[in-house]
């Protein structure tokens, strides 16, 4: 802002005019692009080229697995809760 010869209240009220005038927040994104792998995996989601496994993200199998991991590593808390939803 120094730079500029503007002090922060200047750079403050033209920002805000600028949202006034505008109806949009003057802020440039384009710097947040995809790498090429993202770009990949979103075009095969938009042909349609990809497997959706429902199961795999459900309530029930998340809650197995967390148990089976609270057995191998001893946790009581989480023993606790599979005998409470039984």
């Amino acid at each position: 802002m120094k730079n500029y010869g503007f002090t922060l209240l200047q750079v403050f009220n033209l920002f805000l005019t600028e949202i006034a005038n505008t109806k949009t927040i003057p802020v440039n994104l384009s710097y947040l692009k995809p790498n090429a792998e993202t770009l990949r995996a979103m075009q095969e989601a938009e042909n349609g080229d990809v497997d959706i496994i429902s199961e795999a993200n459900s309530g029930a199998n998340i809650m197995e697995k967390s148990i089976k991991i609270s057995e191998i590593m001893g946790m009581e808390s989480v023993k606790t809760l599979k005998s409470n939803c039984n």
